[in-house]
């Protein structure tokens, strides 16, 4: 799960993606992400951890800990990320494959099916590469400008159906 904060920051912050490491006491270096948007509201993220994915959507939530460290972090980037200006706390999951690498190209036994996810906390980093190798493979068959074996979805095992319990 990661965890995030947006603030309404206007014009306050210029529109460049920031991404920085900093030392945290409890757990050595934490990632931290900054994206402005084009609506005047800046998300930070930071905090991913793998815990399991949750059946229903509903139980996705901020923890309250995780998100006083993030504004905290966020406080001491800049003055524009002050406690008045936050209007939204949320929590989400990013797509993570048990060897962590992405998922990439055709899924098997499917007749023009095909995925790319997984890239965790590089997805935004990745998406030019990845759109193009994807776009190349669903219209040529191959890709020519990334090599996508090494991500190919049949290297990991399927998952077992008798996991997943029905509500």
């Amino acid at each position: 799960m990661a965890y995030s904060l947006v603030y309404d920051t206007g014009t306050d912050v210029p529109a460049d993606a920031l991404f920085l490491e900093r030392h945290d006491e409890r757990v050595g270096v934490v990632s931290v992400e900054v994206f402005p948007r084009a609506d005047g509201s800046t998300l930070i993220t930071a905090f991913s951890d793998q815990a399991p994915l949750p059946l229903d959507p509903a139980a996705v939530a901020p923890v309250p800990s995780e998100i006083d460290r993030l504004q905290a972090i966020a406080e001491r980037l800049s003055p524009a990320f002050r406690p008045e200006r936050i209007i939204a706390r949320q929590a989400c999951f990013r797509p993570v494959t048990q060897d962590g690498l992405p998922l990439i190209g055709k899924i098997p036994q499917s007749e023009g099916v095909y995925v790319a996810t997984g890239h965790s906390v590089w997805g935004i980093l990745n998406a030019p590469a990845t759109g193009e190798a994807l776009a190349e493979l669903i219209a040529d068959g191959v890709s020519r400008s990334t090599d996508p074996t090494p991500f190919d979805s049949a290297r990991l095992e399927p998952q077992d159906p008798s996991l997943l319990r029905s509500r």
